[in-house]
Parts: C-alpha cells; sequence; structure tokens
C-alpha cells in the first residue's frame, strides 16, 4: 500500500490480474475524517484480496465501515466488491453497468458477440473460444448492497470533499470517473492509462463505442480535452464536441468555439474563444516534484476569465493501471492513445481498398497485426480476440464515417473501402 495523495488521504493497492498477461489494477483507499471510500477493489483472487484486506486493517477500517465506487464492471476492477464488503455496503456504479452485467444480459450478449464473430470470418470454435474472452465474470447481485446508481453530474462526498461522477463512455458503455472539487484528485479508470492502449467494448445494443470514447476524450474533432480543464469549484470548463444517445437520453458532452456549456448541475459557463486546442495544449503541463500514481497537470499562463471568474487548475489524476502516465500529461496522452485508434482505422481502410471484399478475420490479422496466417492461427487466442474486437469496433465507426461498406455474402461480412 502506497500513501499518493494527501487531503484527502488515499491510499494505492496493486490488485494482480490475469487476462492476456498478468498485471495489476490500482484499488484507492479515500479517506477524510471518518469517511472511507474504496474506488475499484480490482479482481477477486487470494493475493488482491488479502492486500485490500490488509490495507483497510493498517487503516483502521472495517470494511463494513467503506463505501465503494466502480469506475466500471470489468472484473480487473470491481469483481471483488462482491467478496471484500459485506450486505448493505453502499456502492456507487453505473445503472448502465450493473444492468449489463445481470447473468441473463451477459449469457445474451455473449451468444450476439458469437455471431458478430461468425460474421467477421471466425470458424465457429473460434468464435465461442473469443466470446470466453469476452465474457465478464463480474455480477452484482441485486439487494445485496445499498446500489447507488450514478450518472453524469451526481455527486460523491467522502468526508469533507466533494466529487463530481463525469460519464465516459467507450472503453464500456459504464465507465464513469470522479473528478474531485478544491484541489481533490480524480479517478479515470480505464478512460486514459500510460503503457497500453485502452480496448473499446462492442456495446450490445449497437452504439459506435469507439466514436463514444473518442469524443470522451475529446480529440477525435476539433474540442478540448475534456478531463483537462475544470474550475476550482469543479465545475466543467470545457468538454468534448456535442453528442446525444438515446440509451443516456441526454448530452453528456458539450460544444467548442464559444458555444454554451452545461456543468454537471445544469451550471452553464462560457468558453472563451481564444481557448481552443492548440492553445490549452501548450499551457498544461508537468508540475515539478510529482510522485506516486498521479499526474499534476497545471496552468501556468496567464488565467482567462470564464463567466466572470478565473480559471485556475491544479489537479491530479489517479489512474486505474500504472503509476500515472510516464512523464506525459493527461492531454498528450489521450492523444496518442486517439491518434493510435485512427492509425488503426486508416490502416483496416487501405487494407479494404487493396483487398476489396476481404472478409473481417483478414482484415483484423492484415491490418492490426500484419501477422502471416500461419503467425496468426499460432498466436493466443485472447491476443486474437482482441484483435477482432478492435476490428469489429472499428468497421462500425469506419461505417459510419463513410469510409468502409460492408456486404454480407454468404452469411459473413465483406469490407470495402468507400
Amino acid at each position: 500500500m502506497d500513501k499518493v495523495f494527501s487531503n484527502p488521504d488515499v491510499y494505492c493497492v496493486r490488485v494482480p490480474f490475469v487476462n492476456l498477461g498478468s498485471g495489476e489494477s490500482n484499488c484507492y483507499i479515500v479517506r477524510d475524517g471518518g469517511d472511507c471510500l474504496v474506488v475499484d477493489p480490482g479482481a477477486a483472487n487470494e493475493v488482491g484480496m488479502r492486500r485490500v484486506r490488509n490495507a483497510l486493517f493498517e487503516l483502521g477500517v472495517a470494511p463494513g465501515e467503506c463505501k465503494v465506487f466502480l469506475t466500471h464492471t470489468h472484473f480487473d476492477h470491481a469483481e471483488a466488491a462482491r467478496v471484500l464488503f459485506p450486505e448493505g455496503t453502499c456502492v456507487y456504479v453505473s445503472e448502465v453497468g450493473f444492468e449489463e452485467r445481470s447473468p441473463i444480459r451477459a449469457e445474451a450478449a455473449r451468444g450476439l458477440f458469437v455471431r458478430r464473430m461468425l460474421k467477421m470470418g471466425a470458424t465457429p470454435a473460434d468464435a465461442e473460444e473469443y466470446s470466453r474472452n469476452d465474457y465478464e465474470p463480474t455480477f452484482l447481485p441485486p439487494g445485496a448492497f445499498d446500489y447507488r446508481f450514478v450518472r453524469e453530474g451526481d455527486e460523491v462526498h467522502v468526508g469533507r470533499f466533494v466529487f463530481d461522477v463525469v460519464e465516459v463512455p467507450g472503453h464500456t458503455l459504464d465507465l464513469v470517473c470522479l473528478v474531485g472539487r478544491d484541489g481533490a484528485p480524480s479517478f479515470t479508470g480505464d478512460e486514459v492509462i500510460f503503457g497500453t492502449t485502452p480496448s473499446v467494448d462492442a456495446p450490445f445494443d449497437g452504439e459506435d463505442a469507439l466514436a463514444l470514447y473518442m469524443e470522451g476524450l475529446g480529440l477525435s474533432g476539433d474540442g478540448p480535452q475534456r478531463l483537462a480543464l475544470w474550475r476550482s469549484d469543479g465545475k466543467r470548463v470545457f468538454g468534448a464536441s456535442g453528442m446525444q444517445s438515446e440509451r443516456f437520453g441526454e448530452k453528456r458532452f458539450f460544444g467548442s468555439g464559444g458555444r454554451q456549456l452545461h456543468g454537471p448541475r445544469g451550471a452553464r459557463v462560457q468558453e472563451p474563444d481564444e481557448l481552443q486546442l492548440g492553445r490549452v495544449d501548450a499551457r498544461v503541463q508537468m508540475a515539478d516534484g510529482a510522485v506516486g500514481a498521479g499526474v499534476h497537470e497545471r496552468d501556468d499562463s496567464q488565467p482567462h476569465g470564464v463567466d466572470g471568474e478565473w480559471l485556475q487548475h491544479v489537479h491530479w489524476t489517479l489512474p486505474g493501471h500504472g503509476e500515472g502516465f510516464g512523464g506525459q500529461t493527461l492531454r498528450s496522452r489521450a492523444a496518442d492513445i486517439v491518434s493510435r485508434k485512427l492509425r488503426h482505422c486508416d490502416r483496416m481502410v487501405a487494407t479494404a481498398r487493396e483487398c476489396p471484399g476481404i472478409g473481417g478475420e483478414e482484415l483484423a490479422r492484415r491490418s492490426l497485426t500484419q501477422k502471416d496466417e500461419t503467425a496468426w492461427r499460432a498466436a493466443p487466442s485472447i491476443s486474437r480476440y482482441y484483435s477482432m474486437l478492435e476490428a469489429f469496433v472499428g468497421v462500425r465507426y469506419l461505417e459510419n464515417q463513410g469510409k468502409l461498406r460492408r456486404e454480407e455474402v454468404d452469411g459473413t461480412w465483406r469490407f470495402y473501402a468507400c
């Protein structure tokens, strides 16, 4: 257990998990006064749960005295919740994630994923194997906890400190971040992490998840990065370009270029025209002496007025994996992630142009792995699964962008560059 922040006190516990390889996720314990919030307790394995229990014991906190916040319901973040904490524990979670992770819904999603992989050209055996890799074992038993379903604009209180809930769907549809006010840190889950590029789920209901993810990062168009700049009172100064989804029923992203914006509680702030992406990017930088799991981002330029207030930004970001962003700012790391996703999409279009009528599996193999057939078959199934998932969400994005089209031939999809 490492202490990574003071006022409020935040401790990081590394919780191991096994998936494509072995790794660790970050479980955060936030304390102020008599309040304790556990953010993402991690995977339900013996080593990880022992680490979390020992950390709580060292801090003198019983599991039943904690509240729990789940950034999303992937197993490496949420699985241990149902084992570590007693019935009646207050658990903050997106209602989308709660519904998605019910056994009935999960089984329906598994069947849909198999059918999608068959359409992409996978063999029946491979499609079943990919679905096992895609399957998430995290189920939150109805009635077991005091569930508090959170959405954009809600607040979570820990002692004297207030955190705003921000929806950032894409990596998963249910991903929510906590953004601290008054100098408290933010907890971003897997929205932005260093060392690997987050995967993007294939949503059950057919949303363009890659577009949602890049809009959430705020870098798929000309809009500024939505988690990078906040007012000192916690109100959002600006976010990504406007989008609306029937699933969530209201706009979660906000306009650029001087349009009125809506803050978390319906507060309206005006984005000055001069605060555009290039200017902002030049002003946000690593502060000297940043340590621990966080990245300290600071606006050192002359502050600009926002609704008559001065824009001041000093903020720590605590990611779901790793120890910050390797010397990068939140913005630059987000830009790298978007750039990588778009490069993958460009390669898919180029491959479809070179091989008109290419199948989905061959498209994934040629454009994303550059492997020949023998090397592809020799790769671990979970590695091939991630390539197929990346190709599937990329195809949906490219179709919506008018860059790729598909035709169904003998039960499988064939792809053509537009």
